[in-house]
């Protein structure tokens, strides 16, 4: 059973942070995602292309979600990488670019890790299909 999955990505900076709360780092700035208090991973893959992994359930972490954003104020969900049961938990994500592959890791209910492999594919230069 493969874990990759095809994703449109450009070649990214080296470039990884990891955020313990986006609202405790700036309070005057507000994400429109609902983060319950869980751990965050941001990426910057390309000048105005940024990806956040982040747990999108209000007061839970039972579904962790990958979400793309060109200014870093509007989000869209381009995937969600794992979803359970109320009480299950996936948190603590971390991101990396490798061999033109985005690795997502996260733990499950705090007892393993898993991760997932996104493979790139060339982005369409305009006026070509």
């Amino acid at each position: 059973m493969s874990a990759t999955k095809e994703v449109t990505f450009v070649e990214p900076e080296p470039l990884v942070i990891v955020l313990m709360s986006m609202v405790a780092f700036a309070p005057e700035y507000v994400v429109p995602l609902t983060l319950p208090d869980a751990a965050v991973a941001g990426m910057g893959v390309a000048p105005g292309a940024q990806l956040l992994a982040h747990n999108s359930s209000p007061g839970s972490r039972a579904t962790l979600d990958l979400s793309q954003s060109a200014d870093g104020r509007q989000w869209q969900r381009v995937q969600t990488l794992a979803t359970g049961a109320p009480l299950d938990e996936f948190s603590y994500p971390a991101m990396a670019w490798v061999d033109g592959a985005l690795w997502v890791s996260y733990t499950v209910d705090r007892q393993r890790i898993a991760w997932q492999r996104m493979a790139a594919r060339p982005v369409p230069k305009e006026g070509t299909p």
